[in-house]
């Protein structure tokens, strides 16, 4: 309902350009008030000429109430909540509207930048990329419906929204833009390729250019499939350890903003990655097996073990690769992966090392059980906190579905499991008992982070609002991969 008003803040100030007709524009911003930052996402839709406004492709409309303009302010009100809310807009340009809120003796702020058409394929054609300043390394990465920047170091992570004057508004975290976290500007060749961004935020100012690793293109064959990939080259060391990512569930490829994110953690520290199409995705040939084949989540036992071929095809084209050390080629991978990694290490003596994130250490059962339990009802989060689900499943048959720990107990090889506390797709700590039951006879280390859900991501609860307001990456997770990585197999 904030939104609301604010769509409407929007509409109103747009359409004091009048009488000349205005079109629809999109517009993104936020406001303030009782120190409660409400945001709002691309998608703004202003209607001038019927005066109306929506978010995204909702159905409902909203009207605009009692406009006036009193000079060069445009004042209104807005009942929400049985409170009457007093808006009053200045332009700032034809670009940005602002303004102040006010609720009883209660004040804040409001502000809207014109957003500018977004082109996905562009902008990954011409914006995405590896930049390093001076003290840092930056990634970004297009998405469907903006860009991302992601600092490869703390593992902060913010939207970028382009906008009409031809720079990008940094927002304050993954997919949000309010209140704004800085500006990015950006510089380009001839033909459109930006070689460098300026970015200014928390009165920094800085300059990145443009450095993307070296990629090499590859195929190869697993059970009668022809996979597609593409290996991210590590400056450095002639021989260098090199990492396979296996894949989440869903149709992944090796674009995904979350695999190319860390990728870059992994090139940082000298590693060699692969990253391939799922089977049956992007550039990837093959099918699921077993029951619900056409179904892109499907676990049963035949399609999970089918899918440790593949990830177990990839180690081998990796490991065979000049300027890779056979002997430190390891895995990683995210959730669905940690059925898939363990399937794949206990069955390969080329895998020198295992490292997932949200790896479910517990049957394919339990998982479900678990994520059914804490499932969001219309964008509403479950009443069960992540330990209640837990505790509900200590009642939950342990021998239905596949069961990993077989296989977990199979690896001979050193492991990291990674989880979020606040995860609410698997289970967490019933995972780290599985593994803390096998750590005596393994080299196995269990990290929770206690603030982190699925993706590693920093949420107050694992919803899909608190993902698009996080700040990013846990840099204690990030932080422990790499001194793991340091420990276990970066040194010959």
């Amino acid at each position: 309902m904030f939104r609301c008003l604010l769509l409407i803040a929007a509409f109103l100030v747009a359409a004091c350009e009048r009488p000349a007709p205005v079109s629809s524009g999109t517009w993104v911003g936020g406001f303030e008030l009782s120190g409660e930052q409400v945001a709002t996402e691309p998608g703004i839709w202003l209607d001038f000429d019927g005066g109306r406004a929506r978010v995204g492709e909702a159905d409902a409309w909203t009207s605009v109430l009692h406009l006036e303009r009193r000079g060069d302010v445009l004042h209104f009100e807005v009942v929400f909540n049985g409170a009457v809310h007093v808006f009053d807009a200045r332009r700032g340009s034809s670009d940005v509207i602002e303004g102040v809120v006010a609720c009883g003796d209660t004040v804040g702020v409001f502000r809207f930048d014109r957003l500018a058409p977004y082109d996905a394929t562009e902008f990954a054609q011409q914006v995405q990329g590896t930049y390093v300043t001076a003290s840092r390394s930056l990634l970004v990465t297009s998405e469907p419906s903006m860009g991302r920047l992601f600092d490869i170091d703390s593992g902060a992570t913010h939207a970028l929204h382009p906008l009409a004057d031809g720079t990008y508004l940094v927002g304050p975290g993954f997919a949000t833009a309010f209140p704004r976290a800085g500006l990015l500007r950006a510089k380009r060749d001839a033909g459109g390729r930006v070689i460098s961004l300026t970015l200014d935020t928390d009165g920094k100012h800085e300059t990145g250019h443009l450095r993307d690793p070296a990629m090499q293109h590859v195929r190869f064959s697993s059970q009668g499939a022809e996979l597609a990939g593409t290996v991210l080259l590590a400056e450095g060391a002639a021989s260098r350890p090199g990492v396979v990512f296996v894949h989440g569930s869903g149709r992944i490829t090796r674009d995904d903003w979350w695999q190319q994110a860390m990728a870059r953690v992994f090139l940082r520290d000298g590693f060699d990655v692969l990253l391939y199409d799922k089977r049956g995705v992007g550039e990837s040939g093959g099918e699921y097996v077993g029951r619900g084949a056409k179904n892109q989540n499907n676990v049963s036992p035949e399609n999970l073990e089918l899918l440790a071929m593949d990830a177990k095809a990839a180690v081998a084209t990796l490991a065979a690769r000049p300027g890779v050390d056979p002997k430190r080629v390891g895995l990683f991978g995210i959730s669905q992966a940690g059925w898939i990694i363990p399937l794949a290490a206990s069955a390969s003596d080329r895998v020198a090392f295992v490292a997932e994130v949200s790896g479910p250490a517990v049957s394919t059962f339990l998982e479900d059980v678990y994520s059914k339990l804490l499932a969001e009802d219309g964008g509403r989060p479950s009443h069960l906190t992540p330990d209640e689900a837990e505790t509900v499943l200590t009642w939950a048959p342990t021998t239905t579905g596949f069961d990993p720990a077989p296989a977990l107990s199979r690896l001979r090889v050193p492991a990291l499991f990674v989880y979020g506390g606040r995860d609410t797709s698997i289970p967490p700590r019933a995972s780290a008992r599985v593994l803390g039951r096998l750590e005596q006879d393994h080299d196995f280390e269990v990290v929770t982070l206690a603030n982190a859900g699925h993706e590693m991501l920093v949420v107050g609860r694992d919803t899909d609002v608190e993902r698009r307001r996080s700040p990013g990456f846990a840099g204690e997770g990030l932080l422990a991969l790499r001194q793991w990585l340091k420990a276990h197999v970066r040194e010959p």
